[in-house]
């Protein structure tokens, strides 16, 4: 009989670290939320049932669509969508509950990653993760920015207007993703902002509660002289 070991370890990110695992904990239950509201669409209106190889084609193609899903360990995409497809499975074979969304109140919130050609590994005192390097999102709106202006260069030469709108589609699309992206900047320097915040008030706090010991030490040592 095969015995699996499991391990425990508590880790303890850096404020960008922390945000990186934030955000895959977040696009895990997006895909999983989607996904699951995508398979009862189908099944109410079809009456068929989609499989874990259709969602993997609809994840590669949702990536394209919402940029923030290219930035989290993408294994953790694909793990979220073999665990609702095992939730499917338990459903109709073990009659256990129907799958649920997940919520983003539960106090409780992780995803699971995958040890890929040895990504995760212990080095030292620190555990390496699979967490991938955000490309910078000045580059990001740099990028959509020139793409809006390689199409509305192609707009003005144009003059068959099918061609004109959908032009003007992929433009608009363009730009919904700059503003997508710029709001989700301006979150991450929020969220730094507030770890920074909370760190400081509790070395301060620490800071405070030190000096009183010491203070009330000097005190009782004074008095017995």
């Amino acid at each position: 009989m095969v015995k699996h070991k499991g391990f425990k370890f508590r880790i303890y990110p850096n404020e960008e670290q922390a945000i990186l695992i934030n955000k895959s904990i977040g696009c895990v239950r997006y895909v999983f939320n989607h996904f699951l509201a995508k398979r009862k669409e189908v099944y109410e209106t079809d009456q068929k049932t989609l499989s874990y190889k259709a969602f993997s084609a609809l994840l590669t193609k949702l990536k394209k669509e919402i940029v923030w899903l290219k930035e989290p360990d993408s294994t953790a995409l694909q793990n979220a969508l073999q665990d609702l497809d095992e939730a499917y499975q338990k459903f109709f074979k073990e009659k256990t509950g129907y799958p649920k969304f997940k919520s983003r109140k539960n106090r409780r919130q992780s995803y699971n990653t995958t040890n890929n050609k040895d990504a995760i590994r212990i080095e030292g005192t620190h555990i390496r993760l699979p967490i991938k390097e955000v490309q910078k999102r000045n580059e990001q709106i740099a990028q959509l920015n020139q793409q809006v202006a390689d199409l509305n260069s192609k707009l003005s030469s144009t003059t068959d207007e099918k061609q004109k709108e959908e032009l003007r589609k992929q433009i608009a699309s363009l730009k919904s993703q700059i503003d997508s992206v710029g709001n989700a900047q301006q979150m991450d320097m929020l969220r730094l902002q507030s770890l920074s915040n909370k760190r400081n008030e509790a070395f301060d706090t620490m800071t405070n509660f030190v000096k009183k010991m010491q203070d009330s030490r000097n005190s009782i040592i004074g008095n017995m002289r």
